[in-house]
């Protein structure tokens, strides 16, 4: 496979991306019904080293670079706080790049599937499950949650998301999930010429289920370690500090919603 192939990102070729924080996980490949041609998709699973019982989770959805650094750089924090997470690969072998990246909503079949996957897998709770993404993926993570979405995807009784996380998605979809009071946070760089923040800044102050974490100074993308791309006037740049307090309250967060036994004192 070439460096500069787009389908790179895929699990299987993990090691050719840039270096994980932690150990490898553990791959599971899994059915999406009503996901049409594209009837599988592939998740990597992290564990928490120590747990008392089963412990909640995190699906995380990337954006429309695949797979990258930015699942490792949360990840140590999430699993010492007693969080295991399950990175879902919604690119290889369904696009390439934008212009052939399909909308949102193709994914929430497998959103659902994975959500379905976790409550079978051993030593997860079940009932302590959120979903958080990136851009593109952040769009996704919010929409899955709206009652539109869930009345097409679950079954009748059957338990949504406890909590849903994105970072730079744009906040348009944000005020609709918290009026259904599921724990909606987002975090949004002031600087953000990709997605407006216009919407977020209206947000910012809605009570009681929706939090908006903005961070000056810092752009699209400002938790992909050491990275930076401008293209006509736009930028996605690495901004340290700002990812750095992101993580933690991200972290933050998800504790107090899910609630982790063994969380780190």
């Amino acid at each position: 496979m070439q460096a500069d192939d787009p389908y790179r990102n895929c699990f299987r070729d993990r090691s050719r991306a840039e270096p994980q924080t932690t150990s490898p996980g553990r791959t599971i490949v899994f059915a999406v019904p009503g996901g049409g041609r594209i009837a599988q998709r592939t998740g990597l699973l992290h564990m928490p080293e120590s747990a008392n019982g089963p412990v909640p989770a995190v699906i995380m959805v990337p954006g429309t670079g695949g797979v990258d650094e930015r699942q490792d750089f949360h990840r140590a924090h999430l699993l010492k706080a007693g969080i295991a997470t399950f990175v879902v690969d919604i690119k290889c072998g369904i696009f390439r790049r934008t212009r052939d990246r399909p909308e949102q909503d193709v994914h929430f079949p497998a959103v659902y599937a994975a959500l379905r996957t976790l409550r079978r897998q051993p030593g997860i709770a079940a009932d302590r499950i959120a979903v958080m993404g990136w851009s593109y993926g952040a769009g996704i993570a919010v929409k899955v949650g709206l009652v539109t979405n869930t009345g097409a995807w679950l079954k009748s009784g059957e338990q949504g998301f406890a909590a849903h996380v994105a970072f730079y998605g744009g906040c348009h979809q944000a005020s609709d999930l918290a009026g259904e009071r599921v724990p909606v946070l987002e975090l949004v760089g002031e600087e953000d010429n990709y997605a407006s923040t216009r919407k977020c800044h209206e947000l910012e102050n809605e009570p009681p289920y929706l939090t908006v974490r903005r961070y000056p100074g810092a752009h699209h993308g400002f938790d992909r370690v050491d990275r930076c791309r401008k293209r006509r006037e736009r930028s996605m740049c690495w901004h340290e500090r700002s990812a750095t307090k992101a993580r933690r309250e991200v972290a933050t967060f998800l504790t107090g919603v899910l609630k982790p036994a063994s969380a780190a004192k």
